[in-house]
């Protein structure tokens, strides 16, 4: 028995391939410590490639983008810089960045062989976990404590101006000085000693350092006794073996681009100056990608990948970290060229939808169906869909076939518009329709004119149609009997094995009748006066599996939803329930079929496969 799988009819202006959610897919994890592609521009001006990877379908007839977001960050590179010792009590630290205007801050001052020079008076300069001391007269530094020594503070000032930096910090002095904090401060220092009393000073600012690109340092001493603020400071001659800046250097900006990969078109999506206030800046590039993704698919022809790509740019030397957080991608194929049109009298009409490629499942079917009910229906008693067995009654020459129907009150007074028989010729044949009236017994006198059909031989069954040229009026019997006659060729009226009476054969042209222990199949068109509207079936199997292998199903139990005479409707097969009908897609064209017991003139104006890029392809992963 066929597999039953009810999908469902969903309302034309409700559900849709385009109302899906596109998928998305997640390249980074939020938690991740410093997610993203660490790019480097040691000169500035270079360009660096990111991928978006999106894995390319064959056969697809557009790609359709719902959403892409990534973001970009500057990072700091590091320049050093060496300077000659202090000229004084000050030495001045420059750096020319390579490209003008580009955000330039101090990281550290290194200084190496630090001495307070010979002066009078006993120095002290304190450090986190050091203490060290300078006796009166001498360059040489002991870390023994020394009575009434002055201390001494490094500042750090523009090339021109006052400090903005101090280390040790100036307390605020007075009783209140505590309710204000510290009148200078904002740089650790710490200290080393070697055993031949070398000292090694290492200034860091803390927190984010003024943009300049020229600093100058100076060294001052204060009483012990007399806290003072930084301008009242005496400065210090002090000498060094070595000074050395170490700053840091940003992008003067960066430009993001989406781009087809390999240097191919680009369209802008973000830019970001040099130093932002936000270290990373996160920014929407999915109108960009919609523009590039058909010629992106149109190159990458044969390739793995689709070949989009973030470009970023920097206009000067430093680096950057790109996030590619999402991408929401799906591709679709329309096997439709032309709407097909399907005209049901009473036999089911299918017809074959192609998916995009061997071994890609798609995720959704989404069809537009358009339709209209006509006043011919079939009787109850007619045959809808015929057995299965090539099992039949012959007629030929003066072989006569018979086949019994029943037709309800209602029927009786409604004209005939047509017949139909189930079979084949076996050879070329002009086969004769004629509708008898009789009793469950016998065949009785003809009811209306015969009709005639002229038939090719072939080896297939199918229902051949006869519209009477003039509809047969009522009032009809409650049982006729349909004759078929073969005056030329041979037919063979195919039915179903059974013991009763419902078909009879006459090998004397009609003289005489026999049992015919085959029910042949037959159909009786009724015409209506309103074309009340009838469920309309639309099932489905692929390459002939459905009633062979069980893997057919059905997609609709009325396509039409009741609506009529005239209709318009959305069928989607999505989801688990339609997981079987779209696995099929990827091994065969899918054959839908439509069958009604009224007459219909369909036409499926839009036929569309959506396949998502990460899940398609034999063992890809949902997103």
């Amino acid at each position: 028995m066929t597999a039953m799988t009810v999908i469902g009819s969903i309302d034309f202006a409700a559900r849709s391939v385009q109302a899906m959610t596109v998928p998305v897919k997640q390249f980074m994890l939020a938690e991740a410590p410093d997610p993203g592609t660490l790019l480097d521009f040691p000169s500035g001006g270079e360009t660096r490639e990111v991928p978006v990877p999106v894995p390319f379908l064959p056969g697809m007839d557009e790609v359709e983008v719902g959403a892409a977001t990534a973001a970009i960050g500057t990072r700091a590179v590091e320049r050093t810089t060496d300077h000659p010792g202090p000229a004084g009590t000050s030495a001045t630290l420059t750096f020319t960045p390579p490209v003008a205007g580009a955000p330039v801050g101090l990281l550290r001052i290194e200084i190496e062989g630090f001495s307070a020079g010979n002066e009078a008076m006993a120095r002290s300069l304190a450090a986190p976990g050091l203490a060290l001391f300078w006796p009166p007269g001498s360059a040489m530094a002991q870390t023994d404590p020394l009575v009434a020594a002055q201390a001494l503070h490094l500042l750090v000032s523009a090339a021109s101006g006052p400090p903005f930096l101090g280390v040790p910090h100036f307390p605020m002095p007075g009783a209140g000085g505590a309710l204000y904090g510290n009148a200078l401060g904002g740089c650790s220092l710490s200290a080393t000693r070697a055993s031949n009393g070398a000292v090694r000073l290492v200034l860091t600012p803390q927190g984010a350092a003024p943009p300049l690109a020229a600093v100058k340092l100076t060294v001052v001493r204060l009483a012990p006794d007399a806290p003072r603020l930084p301008n009242e400071g005496a400065p210090v001659p002090w000498r060094a073996t070595a000074i050395r800046a170490v700053w840091q250097l940003h992008p003067a900006a960066l430009k993001v681009e989406a781009a087809l990969a390999g240097g191919g078109r680009a369209v802008m999506v973000a830019e970001m100056p040099g130093d932002p206030v936000r270290r990373v800046n996160g920014f929407d590039f999915a109108a960009a990608l919609r523009g590039l993704a058909r010629p992106a698919y149109d190159a990458a022809t044969g390739a793995m990948d689709l070949g989009l790509a973030l470009r970023v740019t920097a206009t000067g030397p430093g680096a950057a970290r790109l996030r590619l957080d999402s991408a929401g991608l799906r591709y679709l194929r329309r096997p439709l060229v032309r709407p097909e049109r399907l005209a049901l009298r009473g036999a089911a009409v299918a017809f074959a939808l192609a998916g995009a490629a061997p071994g890609l499942v798609p995720d959704a079917l989404d069809l537009a169906v358009d339709g209209t009910f006509l006043p011919e229906r079939l009787t109850d008693a007619s045959d809808d869909t015929p057995h299965a067995s090539r099992q039949g009654l012959m007629a030929e020459g003066t072989i006569r076939l018979a086949r019994r129907t029943s037709l309800t009150p209602t029927e009786q007074a409604l004209p005939i518009a047509r017949v139909a028989v189930f079979g084949r010729a076996a050879a070329d044949a002009e086969v004769l329709l004629t509708l008898h009236a009789g009793d469950v017994l016998r065949v009785g006198a003809p009811l209306g004119p015969s009709v005639a059909l002229t038939l090719l031989a072939g080896e297939t069954a199918s229902w051949h149609l006869a519209p009477l040229a003039t509809p047969l009026a009522g009032p009809l019997p409650p049982v006729v009997w349909l004759v078929l006659a073969a005056p030329r060729g041979r037919f063979l009226w195919h039915g179903a094995a059974t013991n009763d009476d419902t078909a009879l054969l006459s090998g004397d042209g009609g003289g005489s009748w026999t049992d015919g222990a085959i029910r042949p199949a037959m159909q009786i068109a009724v015409r209506e006066p309103e074309a009340i509207p009838l469920p309309l079936p639309l099932r489905w199997d692929a390459a002939g599996q459905g009633q062979a292998s069980g893997s057919g199903g059905t997609i609709s139990p009325d396509a039409a939803s009741g609506e009529g005479p005239t209709f318009r409707r959305r069928v989607l097969l999505a989801g688990p329930s339609a997981a079987a009908a779209l696995e099929a897609v990827a091994q065969a064209p899918l054959n839908l079929a439509f069958a009604c017991r009224r007459d219909v003139d369909l036409a499926v104006s839009e036929a569309t496969f959506a396949y998502n890029p990460w899940a398609a392809a034999a063992g890809g992963t949902q997103p």
